[in-house]
C-alpha cells in the first residue's frame, strides 16, 4: 500500500473517531459525508490511482461537510480538509 493510501486510511479512522463525538448533525450533511466516505472507501479498496468522471463530486461533498462543521467542530472540519488534501495528492 502506498504512503498516500496509508495516510488516507489513518485520516478516515480519525474522522470516524471525531464523528463519534458529535452529538447531533444535520441529516443532509450526514448523508453527504456518509456518501463521500463510502466512495473513498471503495476507491481505497480497489486501490485505484486513476480518477474517474464522478470523482470531483467526492471533493465537493467533503468541502460542503468541512464548511458546515468549520465553526462548531473545527477538529472534524480539519480532518475532512486533510482527507480532501490526501485525495488531491492521489489524483482522486
Amino acid at each position: 500500500m502506498t504512503d498516500n493510501l496509508t495516510r488516507l486510511r489513518t485520516t478516515l479512522e480519525q474522522l470516524h473517531q471525531e464523528l463519534d463525538k458529535v452529538e447531533s448533525t444535520d441529516p443532509e450533511i450526514q448523508a453527504l459525508l456518509t456518501s463521500a466516505v463510502a466512495d473513498i472507501q471503495e476507491k481505497i479498496n480497489r486501490q485505484e490511482g486513476r480518477a474517474s468522471d464522478d470523482d470531483g463530486s467526492i471533493a465537493d461533498r467533503l468541502t460542503a461537510v468541512a464548511r458546515h462543521y468549520e465553526e462548531s467542530h473545527p477538529t472534524l472540519s480539519g480532518i475532512v480538509g486533510s482527507i480532501i488534501d490526501a485525495l488531491s495528492r492521489m489524483g482522486i
